[in-house]
């Protein structure tokens, strides 16, 4: 099973990578039509500098092609604020040992999982589109 998970991940990154390169492909065919509009050079330094990094794309989401690389990017970049697990308690629980063909008991945790709110807020606080729709609901109030 883990060798199809494997080469599924493998798969879906050969696409994603096809994918990226029609859209950057498009993207940057897009520039040059509008500078040939607006009479822009498309040697213009601004002009290459948004081809170069649209050309750096595809390489970027290459190096997230798995799901670990993209959970870990996530939370390099403060994007992802993970559940943290709490245990409630403990109880006694009969599970069946394949080693001593019978029932035995153990001792089960019963846990909970949270995101702590201040950190959520704290993240939706840090992107200025969300700061901006706040300040306008604040001033229509």
């Amino acid at each position: 099973m883990s060798s199809f998970l494997t080469a599924h991940q493998h798969i879906i990154g050969y696409i994603s990578a096809l994918q990226c390169l029609d859209v950057t492909d498009h993207a940057i065919q897009t520039i040059h039509k509008l500078c040939d509009q607006l009479s822009v050079s498309r040697a213009d330094s601004h002009v290459s500098a948004a081809g170069g990094n649209l050309s750096e794309l595809p390489q970027l989401l290459g190096d997230m092609d798995t799901q670990h690389k993209q959970k870990k990017w996530l939370i390099d970049n403060g994007y992802l604020i993970e559940p943290i697990e709490v245990v409630l308690g403990t109880r006694i629980d009969r599970r069946y040992s394949s080693e001593l063909r019978r029932s035995r008991s153990v001792i089960a945790e019963d846990t909970f999982q949270h995101i702590p709110v201040d950190k959520l807020l704290g993240k939706l606080l840090e992107d200025p589109v969300v700061v901006t729709v706040l300040n306008s609901i604040s001033l229509v109030a």
